[in-house]
């Protein structure tokens, strides 16, 4: 008898959409239903990760979803300026730096989305809405896969 694979959900979406606060949540919510389930935010965040991801773990972990946090550069670019403000201790959190990393994202995570949503993977999240109503959006979704 073998051991079942380890569920992985990878988490994408631009700096400032909801990514490290979401996952919070997401792991309180994990601990409280379920052992054998990952959660991996931020990654793969380029075509290098990927492909190093797939040769070291592709075959020993079950890739449920990519959850794809979705909202405006403008939105990512506010809500990190914000958090800037708020003293979130990121010398990155600047207008200037923040572009640099929106640029980067759309070159690199973008295709990295772009592949796994041919693959049926991705599950787009509407990250623009409250934090409080993304959070009952992936609520839904863990049942879903609760329930599979």
């Amino acid at each position: 008898m073998s051991a079942e694979k380890p569920k992985v959900i990878f988490v994408l979406g631009g700096p400032g959409a909801g990514k490290g606060t979401q996952c919070a949540n997401i792991v309180k919510a994990m601990i409280e239903s379920s052992k054998n389930k990952f959660l991996i935010d931020g990654f793969p965040r380029s075509k290098d990760n990927m492909e190093g991801w797939e040769r070291q773990m592709g075959s020993k972990v079950n890739l449920r979803c990519v959850f794809f946090f979705d909202c405006t550069d403008q939105i990512c670019v506010d809500r990190c300026l914000k958090r800037g403000l708020a003293g979130s201790g990121r010398t990155d959190d600047n207008e200037e730096s923040l572009r640099k990393r929106l640029l980067t994202y759309q070159r690199e995570t973008m295709p990295i989305i772009m592949h796994y949503e041919s693959l049926g993977l991705v599950r787009k999240i509407d990250a623009a809405k409250p934090e409080e109503e993304v959070f009952e959006e992936i609520k839904v979704i863990f049942k879903e896969f609760d329930a599979e």
